[in-house]
Parts: C-alpha cells; sequence; structure tokens
C-alpha cells in the first residue's frame, strides 16, 4: 500500500506546486515583462536546487549513461521548458485555473493514450472505458472551468 500512497502523496505535492508556479511565474514575467525571461530564471533555480540535491545526494551515473538513451530521451527539457514559458505567457490572459486545467486535461488525455500504446517505454495500460470516460470527465471540467 505504501508503494502506492507515497508516490501519490509526491504527485499531490507536485501538483500543488505546479498550481503555485503557475501564477509566480506570470506575476515575475508580468513583472519583467516578459515571460521568456521569467521562464529562464524559474529554470536557473530548478538546476540549482537540483544540482545542491546531486552533490548531496551524489547519485552514480552508470558507466555508457550518454549513450544508453536513445536521442528522445534527451529533449525533455524542451518540454518543460515550454510548459513553463506557455503558462507564464497565458496565465494573465487566461487566469490560473484556465491555463492550469487545460494543461492538465491535456496531459490525462495524452497519458492515457501513451499508456495504451506503450510508448517511450512505457508499461502498456489498455486505455479501457473506465479510463476514457475519466478523460472524458476531465476534458468536460476543463470546459466548465475555461467557460466559467
Amino acid at each position: 500500500m505504501l508503494q502506492f500512497i507515497i508516490p501519490l502523496i509526491a504527485v499531490v505535492m507536485v501538483g500543488v506546486g505546479i498550481a503555485i508556479e503557475t501564477p509566480t511565474n506570470a506575476l515575475l514575467g508580468k513583472t519583467w515583462g516578459s515571460a521568456l525571461w521569467a521562464s529562464l530564471l524559474s529554470f536557473v533555480v530548478g538546476a540549482l536546487i537540483l544540482g545542491l540535491a546531486a552533490a548531496v545526494t551524489r547519485p552514480r551515473l552508470p558507466q555508457g549513461w550518454i549513450t544508453a538513451a536513445p536521442w528522445y530521451a534527451w529533449i525533455g527539457g524542451l518540454y518543460g521548458a515550454a510548459v513553463v514559458l506557455a503558462s507564464a505567457w497565458a496565465t494573465p490572459k487566461l487566469g490560473a485555473g484556465t491555463t492550469l486545467v487545460v494543461i492538465v486535461a491535456s496531459q490525462v488525455a495524452l497519458g492515457v493514450a501513451l499508456d495504451n500504446f506503450g510508448v517511450l517505454g512505457l508499461a502498456p495500460h489498455p486505455a479501457g472505458w473506465l479510463r476514457m470516460c475519466g478523460v472524458a470527465v476531465v476534458v468536460g471540467g476543463a470546459l466548465l472551468v475555461s467557460l466559467g
């Protein structure tokens, strides 16, 4: 049970962090007049924190780590940068609620599709009718929040 609860708590905390990160990055972007500079600062602070965590915990990289992963595994930071930049730019225009719910709905819909086909190294989890109903509920909720 703890194997499920601890990761669940971790991702809930990440969700809370993203909900706070979106308007704080937007505020910084508004203050500085540039969502791009705000996003860059967000990544610099994140890189410093991760560097400190790595210095403290000293994780080891496996032999041949540079060539071990496929090329597309190296572009994850591109997606993260796009999320931070787009949310910093869109939040003042759409509001935090709409920005976040559209991001979440998009993530859930694509996540279920990725699970279904087992792509990018994921174990397949079929998109049965319950999962598809869940996607529909999330997308419907996104519409309600966006239109409300």
